[in-house]
């Protein structure tokens, strides 16, 4: 894991050995992290900038501007079939800037501890897992229940909504959720309550599964699904390479076209088609067809993929992981493809201005120029 903010490098090797570096490369702490008595090993590594500071935070651990680390005490939570195990388990920290404490989301407690590290109450969340921090709202957010359904609470421990959707996505103005769990998203307004469907692929469209799915095979589920910082519009990655985009609030879709100079780099796909002549090798290029109207993009690959925003929505991008040939598009917010990169690895963005890319070979940190 790399975590990178405007002055120095966090590299966190080995799960338990943490390298903080300078722009220069020269190392600012090099140390193993102890397991605290009584928990396993740092099994799920969590690690990040502390929002509103220098800081650095490794699971319970802060890493501080002089280079002094401060191991936060947390509380011991026994669960059934666990004896009196406890699992470093924390999806969630930060800092408020009104209060001047540290909030951490340990499995379905709240933390607050002042600006020294000192643990000053926790507030436990009635449900089995917790996985956000709302500063600006004083919420919690939490996803997984007995009733499968996202929940709201807020600093003290009190449930403020439930929402009829077991997974929620939620925008930053929590105006609206996303639970996407086939291609029939659902959005949520949650001022109006009103519920819209969001068809990744649009296959009620006459000829679309005919065309789009022919020689290849259907997958419309949604893989990836994100609001843009601005909330000003969506971004989904679903099964078979497709890329789409809603424009909120109306929720116009948009599909996203790849330039034909980057399509035609595109690896086919080969079947083997048997006829009373024999066998015969067809190879699927990935193209843009036309439906009523409408061009739409037919690739031939389920590559993972993932979305970065930059300039706070004026850009972004689509990094696929393609075993092949792994590569980057970078698009801007009105949809327009503005350029592809080959990558050599698996592709990460820290914060605005820092690219990673890892390889078997080699690890490589890029810096924006532009700036």
């Amino acid at each position: 894991m790399l975590v990178i903010n405007k002055k120095t490098t966090l590299l966190i090797i080995n799960q338990q050995k943490i390298i903080k570096l300078a722009k220069n490369g020269s190392a600012l702490i090099e140390k193993e992290i102890e397991n605290i008595e009584g928990f396993v090993t740092f099994y799920a590594v969590l690690g990040g900038i502390v929002e509103q500071t220098d800081e650095f935070y490794v699971n319970n651990c802060i890493l501080r501007k002089d280079n002094s680390i401060t191991v936060l005490n947390l509380p011991k939570v026994e669960k059934k079939n666990e004896k009196s195990r406890r699992i470093t388990f924390i999806t969630d920290f930060k800092f408020s800037n009104d209060t001047y404490e540290y909030l951490v989301l340990y499995r379905n407690v709240l933390l607050f501890y002042d600006i020294v590290g000192n643990l000053k109450k926790n507030v436990h969340i009635d449900e089995e897992y917790c996985s956000k921090i709302v500063i600006e709202k004083q919420h919690v957010v939490s996803h997984i229940g007995e009733d499968e359904k996202s929940s709201i609470y807020d600093f003290n421990g009190k449930l403020v909504q439930r929402y009829e959707c077991h997974n929620a996505l939620f925008s930053d103005d929590f105006i609206y959720a996303i639970d996407s769990i086939n291609n029939k998203t659902k959005l949520y307004n949650l001022i109006d309550g009103k519920k819209t469907t969001l068809w990744a692929h649009p296959t009620f469209i006459k000829g679309y599964k005919e065309i789009i799915f022919k020689d290849t095979w259907r997958n419309t589920s949604v893989k990836q699904i994100k609001f843009s910082p601005d909330n000003q519009y969506i971004i989904a990655i679903a099964g078979q390479g497709k890329y789409v985009a809603w424009r909120l609030p109306k929720l116009e879709r948009v599909e996203l076209l790849p330039k034909a100079e980057f399509i035609d780099l595109l690896p086919g796909i080969t079947k083997t088609i048997f006829s009373d002549k024999g066998a015969e090798e067809l190879v699927v290029k990935p193209q843009l067809v036309e439906i009523e109207g409408q061009v739409y993009f037919k690739n031939t690959r389920d590559d993972l993929a993932n979305v970065f925003f930059l300039e706070g929505g004026n850009l972004f991008l689509i990094v696929v992981d393609n075993y092949y040939s792994p590569f980057a598009l970078l698009w801007d917010k009105n949809f327009n493809n503005l350029s592809h990169y080959k990558m050599s690895g698996k592709v990460v963005l820290h914060g605005n201005k820092y690219l990673s890319e890892k390889s078997i070979k080699e690890f490589v940190v890029y810096i924006r120029d532009n700036e």
